[in-house]
């Protein structure tokens, strides 16, 4: 009978798809411990005609969900200042905005470096404004599931007016109306989720790009069918698979 094989490359790196733990993509580890698991799961199954392809995964967290309310460019902020990820930070951050001065003039800030910066040990100390946008972000992931037309009465329901709204969330939104529109228009959280959406994508790329190469060193002869999600994957997770390669075949559950 036809079978398929899920490797659990990233969970057995260090995510855990229980608590939406992530890894460290960016890290050696990651990419030692997929090659060993490529090395003793496809490996030996390079010849096997009923194998139909592997999963690199199960469920990995991939930004805000009912596991956590955070970005990955949040998580990886927050790694150590050693870490591979947390670096990898630093080096998108530089060059999305080229200069400190352009940096400033999105956010509302008055840094004079980028070590300045990423002396923040949160996403969110950065400046006021970088709270608020992913105060915003939340909010909008906590409301996603009600359908259109019912999220202004489950607004009022959960938070009576836009004031328990903001309190709840550290946004400013003016009226409950906002709060529930399709488009935001706070510059701000569409900023922080352009920003975090890049991030996220080359967050994607690696992660593919890595499990990629580890399976294709083992065993060039099968699919690798991708990752599968918890219902949903963010746009920029799918762009990020095409970093499997041509023998491949993209698939969400």
């Amino acid at each position: 009978m036809p079978y398929t094989l899920i490797l659990n490359l990233g969970a057995r790196a260090g995510a855990d798809w229980l608590s939406g733990k992530v890894l460290d993509v960016f890290g050696d580890h990651f990419a030692q411990v997929a090659d060993r698991i490529a090395s003793e799961q496809c490996a030996p199954r390079r010849e096997d005609p009923r194998l139909l392809g592997y999963f690199t995964d199960n469920e990995l967290r991939w930004g805000p969900d009912w596991r956590s309310p955070k970005t990955l460019l949040a998580d990886y902020w927050e790694m150590p200042p050693e870490a591979a990820g947390r670096l990898a930070v630093r080096e998108f951050l530089q060059e999305h905005y080229g200069t400190v001065e352009r940096f400033n003039a999105e956010w509302g800030t008055k840094y004079t470096s980028f070590e300045e910066i990423f002396a923040a040990e949160t996403l969110e100390a950065i400046s006021p404004n970088v709270a608020r946008a992913q105060g915003a972000i939340r909010w909008r992931r906590a409301v996603q599931w009600v359908p259109r037309e019912r999220r202004l009465e489950r607004a009022r329901e959960w938070f009576g007016t836009v004031e328990g709204l903001n309190r709840e969330f550290g946004t400013q939104f003016r009226s409950l109306e906002e709060a529930v529109a399709d488009e935001s228009p706070d510059p701000y959280e569409r900023a922080l989720r352009e920003l975090a959406d890049a991030f996220t994508l080359r967050v994607a790329e690696q992660y593919f790009r890595v499990c990629a190469e580890a399976i294709r060193r083992h065993d060039p002869n099968h699919l690798i069918l991708g990752c599968r999600f918890a219902g949903y994957a963010p746009r920029s997770v799918l762009v990020g698979m095409k970093k499997l390669g041509g023998r491949s075949l993209i698939q969400q559950l």
